[in-house]
């Protein structure tokens, strides 16, 4: 009996620094972004598959498995990330996230701010919509507070 308590303890402490949130969207240039393993929300950041969102921006994509290393890379940008770690270099240039990137079911995660806005793009969070939103182009969004609803701007 004590042993069953003690991996109840155990999986519910792992399980509560992620929450897996199915109903987070993702939108990149007013088109919704698929992932085959949801967003989660880890330490207040939200969390995607790196593959996913990478191309979805446009980026190549490497993953160095000997090293759990992740590195993409968009126009004259490089971005370098290993699993467990909250160094991120963009350019050589060392950045401190605020979470690590992390593997669930098989998928690498990764902070979409941070890797969205190391290639210069606009990144913002509609939490009425539980929605992230990303601009790579010079129109926006703006949100509408009564419908609480992402409205591009031409």
């Amino acid at each position: 009996m004590k042993k069953l308590l003690s991996a109840l303890i155990i999986l519910t402490v792992l399980f509560s620094s992620h929450v897996f949130a199915d109903d987070i969207s993702v939108y990149l240039d007013n088109e919704p972004v698929t992932f085959d393993q949801p967003p989660i929300i880890k330490e207040d950041r939200t969390l995607v598959p790196v593959r996913a969102i990478f191309e979805a921006l446009g980026a190549d994509v490497e993953w160095v498995e000997a090293q759990k290393k992740i590195i993409a890379k968009r126009g004259f940008h490089t971005i370098v990330m290993k699993i467990d770690s909250r160094v991120m270099t963009v350019n050589n240039v060392m950045h401190v996230l605020d979470v690590a990137p992390v593997i669930v079911s098989d998928r690498t995660l990764v902070p979409v701010r941070a890797i969205s806005e190391a290639f210069g793009i606009k990144t913002d969070w509609n939490e009425a919509q539980r929605t992230v939103i990303l601009w790579t182009r010079e129109t926006g969004y703006t949100i509408d507070n009564l419908s609480k609803t992402v409205i591009p701007t031409e």
